[in-house]
């Protein structure tokens, strides 16, 4: 169990790290940092309980069903006793009321991100180890980890803050049992002071129907993303509001910290123009057939067909 590649733990562990070095600057991944894996402390899963009795998940049910498992990552990989977070960037658009968010403008990120980091992972299962990547898939505490891994500090927009990237960031983690906090929480390109969220509330302000907080703390049942994305019956729109095709990126589009344009975007997750340039005629004027391979690969599959027409429609509504 403690062997990888060596004579030793020690040994096995050098090699792990300039292995894993190797692999995340081929991966072009941002920020990666190893910690011990812990339970959720019991205020923070206190929080999110009282968040979920609020009702403020809406119809996202699993959230509530698998509330339980995300205090223990051992209940989504057994045996886990590390946890890797990672970040990758995303684009900022240089246009402003793109019809889709910002994250959506790329391939989709779960299959890109899993499909990247497998490397990782069948490093660590070639040597005899479990492994896990997960990518808004499991009930882990993304945010909770990495800010916990100090890759990322909380925003008021209830994102979490990453230096360079501001809330334009993916998250993602891998669970093993292999122990590698002998490699100590030094893996990062760059040890840059966290951003701090300055608290100014744009993004409080720029939510056209009230979703956010002051707290950080987010209504689902108000959110523009959550509507046109999860939301699969009728939606009435904030009067005024022109409703989008997919996402809203309006708390971060507003948020004034500063992004380092020098920090890689993968090509995965750079925006198409026909992504750019979709409109709500196109998606009416669309076959089930030509929907169907116009969204393959990309984020607006999540929704489903019926849902992404009645954005559409309630989109053209608003003109």
């Amino acid at each position: 169990g403690d062997k990888i590649y060596g004579s030793s733990a020690a040994s096995g562990l050098l090699y792990f790290r300039c292995a894993l070095r190797f692999s995340s600057r081929r991966l072009r991944t941002h920020k990666l940092i190893i910690i011990r894996l812990h339970h959720i402390p019991a205020a923070a899963d206190e929080r999110f309980r009282r968040w979920l009795a609020g009702g403020n998940h809406a119809r996202m049910t699993y959230l509530e069903r698998h509330a339980a498992l995300r205090c223990r990552p051992q209940n989504v990989l057994e045996e886990a006793a590390t946890v890797i977070s990672i970040a990758f960037r995303f684009q900022k658009p240089h246009r402003a009321s793109l019809p889709v968010a910002a994250y959506a403008l790329g391939r989709n990120y779960h299959n890109a991100l899993k499909s990247r980091l497998k490397p990782i992972v069948s490093l660590l299962e070639t040597s005899g180890h479990k492994a896990r990547i997960t990518v808004d898939s499991a009930p882990v505490a993304e945010r909770f980890w990495a800010v916990k891994c100090g890759i990322a500090s909380y925003g008021m927009n209830g994102m979490v803050l990453v230096p360079g990237c501001g809330p334009y960031c993916f998250l993602c983690e891998i669970l093993t049992s292999c122990d590698l906090t002998g490699l100590k929480p030094w893996f990062a390109a760059k040890q840059e002071e966290l951003p701090v969220c300055r608290g100014c509330g744009r993004c409080v302000a720029a939510c056209p129907a009230g979703a956010l907080k002051a707290d950080g703390a987010l209504d689902a049942r108000r959110c523009l993303s959550y509507l046109s994305i999860e939301e699969k019956g009728e939606v009435t729109p904030p009067p005024g509001v022109r409703f989008p095709i997919l996402g809203c990126d309006r708390c971060l589009a507003v948020c004034p910290l500063p992004i380092d344009e020098e920090v890689p975007v993968i090509a995965d997750f750079r925006p198409r123009e026909e992504l750019m340039n979709l409109s709500a005629g196109q998606i009416l004027n669309m076959t089930d057939a030509e929907l169907e391979a116009f969204t393959a690969g990309t984020a607006l599959r999540r929704p489903g067909k019926d849902a992404l027409r009645r954005n559409a429609r309630l989109n053209l509504d608003a003109k």
